[in-house]
């Protein structure tokens, strides 16, 4: 694979798949509403933004362990590209699926839900 286009594709693909199996471990930034994760020698951030025009952007970003930026894409880089998922077509709505799966890992939300609904299941409520 030498387009850079198709790296991206295939990482923005891989990231997906690896969350979605809990293979990754996403943690908030603590500098900004990033969810990152670390993998060898490299963090990568996943974000949001806009474009001129005001609309969405979502953006991946690959830092290397001296906190130097590498390289940097977003959603309308790949907007001529589909992503041949049923679910989700465009690169727009996989990179903000990603992100929101990201979040809810990183923030906790999944196991807090769980953990609500197991002590409402049990009784333990305290009133």
């Amino acid at each position: 694979m030498s387009d850079e286009l198709e790296k991206y594709e295939a990482l923005v693909k891989k990231l997906y798949e690896k969350t979605i199996s809990n293979s990754l471990t996403w943690s908030m930034d603590n500098w900004s509403n990033s969810v990152v994760t670390n993998l060898p020698g490299y963090q990568i951030k996943l974000d949001f933004g806009q474009n001129d025009e005001g609309e969405s952007l979502e953006v991946i970003s690959i830092v290397d362990s001296n906190s130097n930026s590498i390289d940097a894409f977003n959603d309308s880089d790949l907007s001529s590209r589909k992503t041949n998922m049923d679910d989700y077509p465009t690169y727009w709505k996989l990179m903000q699926k990603l992100r929101n799966i990201a979040t809810r890992k990183a923030r906790g939300a999944d196991k807090a839900l769980d953990n609500i609904l197991q002590a409402l299941d049990e009784g333990d409520v305290p009133f």
